[in-house]
């Protein structure tokens, strides 16, 4: 308990006594006042000083009372010192003559206070860097809060989407996903009107990709719904959260496969930011099976058939449906003798080479830009049900008199199976396993 009372300054008597009870245990940086007015009764009368030091308080002392700061003790000069904002000349005064109340002094001096009750966050003033000024009703001073101490977190019901196909889905309404930036103070109470940024990146070697030039981040649009549009999504937007302390928006995802990182930053005042990952991946896809003697993925010159050490090394992936009848296929075409040839010198037929397989999806599926562009450079190929197969004049090629054959045997076992780029260096079966389209 303090008890403090003011008496004689020049004509003006104020007379206050006021008690301090215990107040709540919120960050409070600072209790205002948090200046001084030193009014001297010879040189500096009514004078304002900004600073103990400036008014060299260590001199002051507080005539037949108790002092403000018990630490600023001498008995050499009459001063006294109390809170500038206890000292008002202009303020409506309480209907006693000569009297100010605290009360009156906090709403006039401080009007960020005024007409602001109870323990925050109560109806309090909200600045722009987060503080908040906050008038106790316990003990009627007015109380300056933070900035607060924010926490943002991030919030969505998945993390993984499959990429987008730009060709089926123009506007971009498929391959989103929702989410919530959310803001809240040390409290845990939301903090509503508040500015955040939301960014999108991406792993640069990820989904198969080793490329990095240019590399589509993701889109990112300030909305979300079951038909929002996000083929001109950024990659970084700005949001305000709501009345829950919520910003919801949506990611889209490129068409290319790999990693992302969804970040959200307080445009002031959070601890730090957050950020959560997504994969854009078609789920299931795995690795063919090397080591059968029906296919190889092995090229003469001991290469991976298709891959690119500056673009995509893992080239040779289906999903397990689609594996299977590649091995039924490639089994039947070695062993059935309507598939061997006849050498030249007239002796007896033999069983083909294996066959030789060239690019199907990458390890995360997606588009399968071979020119390392990020455009659909390669038809299909995306969701590991397609395959490329030899069929030139290169070693390994299935040769041009079992064409007709070769595709009779994919429909019996439902693929479906097209030469592509006819009559060139590159002429190959494009074969559907699931005779579906990607």
């Amino acid at each position: 308990m303090i008890s403090i009372q003011w008496m004689g300054i020049s004509n003006l008597t104020i007379g206050i006594l006021f008690t301090l009870t215990s107040v709540p245990a919120y960050p409070i940086e600072e209790i205002f006042p948090p200046d001084y007015v030193y009014i001297s009764n010879a040189t500096n009368v009514n004078k304002r000083y900004s600073t103990p030091e400036a008014a060299n308080l260590d001199s002051c002392n507080l005539l037949n009372g108790t002092m403000y700061d018990p630490t600023l003790k001498s008995a050499s000069l009459p001063w006294l010192c109390f809170s500038e904002y206890m000292w008002v000349a202009s303020c409506n005064p309480d209907p006693r003559p000569g009297f100010l109340s605290l009360t009156q002094l906090v709403a006039c001096e401080v009007p960020e206070c005024s007409g602001l009750y109870g323990a925050p966050p109560d109806n309090p003033k909200i600045y722009p860097d987060g503080t908040r000024y906050w008038r106790s009703s316990l003990d009627n001073m007015c109380h300056k809060i933070g900035p607060d101490n924010l926490t943002i977190t991030l919030s969505g019901d998945t993390n993984s989407t499959e990429p987008w196909h730009k060709k089926r889905d123009p506007d971009h309404l498929k391959a989103n996903l929702p989410y919530k930036a959310i803001v809240k103070d040390q409290n845990g109470q939301p903090k509503t009107n508040f500015g955040v940024t939301i960014t999108t990146d991406v792993n640069p070697d990820s989904g198969g990709h080793i490329h990095t030039n240019a590399r589509p981040k993701g889109k990112l649009v300030d909305r979300v719904g079951t038909a929002v549009k996000t083929k001109d999504g950024k990659v970084s937007i700005p949001g305000k959260t709501d009345g829950s302390g919520v910003f919801e928006f949506t990611f889209g995802a490129e068409e290319a496969s790999g990693t992302h990182t969804l970040t959200a930053k307080c445009d002031s005042g959070c601890q730090a930011p957050a950020s959560t990952t997504v994969n854009v991946k078609v789920d299931g896809l795995e690795q063919i099976p090397s080591g059968a003697s029906f296919y190889t993925l092995i090229d003469t010159d001991g290469t991976v058939i298709g891959a690119t050490s500056d673009k995509h090394k893992a080239n040779h992936y289906l999903t397990s449906e689609a594996a299977t009848i590649l091995l039924n296929m490639a089994s039947s075409y070695h062993a059935e003798i309507k598939y061997w040839t006849k050498p030249s010198n007239g002796k007896k037929s033999v069983p083909p080479l294996p066959l030789y397989l060239n690019d199907a999806s990458l390890a995360w599926g997606g588009v399968f830009d071979i020119n390392g562009d990020w455009k659909v450079d390669h038809i299909e190929h995306r969701r590991g049900a397609v395959i490329d197969i030899r069929a030139n004049s290169k070693p390994g090629s299935i040769p041009s008199g079992n064409f007709e054959k070769f595709i009779k045997l994919a429909k019996y076992y439902g693929a479906h199976a097209k030469i592509h780029s006819p009559v060139s260096d590159n002429q190959h079966f494009h074969a559907r396993l699931l005779n579906r389209e990607e």
